[in-house]
């Protein structure tokens, strides 16, 4: 039997400290699905905030068009 560099077992061969990103090259080959889906995350993240941002501003708007009614009704 030949002493070889590479081990028996596949699971020591990757340490406990590798990124997710490094599993997915080596195992899968698929880093662009990984780079897609965090890129989708990331854009429905500021789409999110860009809405929320639109919602609070239209509140305001409706509550200062409720206020100024309230002052002409008196």
């Amino acid at each position: 039997m030949a002493i070889s560099d590479k081990p028996a077992n596949r699971r020591t061969a990757t340490p406990y400290n590798t990124d997710v990103g490094e599993l997915f090259v080596r195992r899968f080959n698929v880093v662009s699905i990984y780079v897609v889906v965090l890129l989708l995350l990331a854009a429905t993240i500021v789409w999110s905030g860009i809405k929320t941002a639109e919602e609070v501003q239209q509140y305001h708007q409706d509550y200062k068009t409720l206020q100024d009614m309230k002052k002409t009704r008196t």
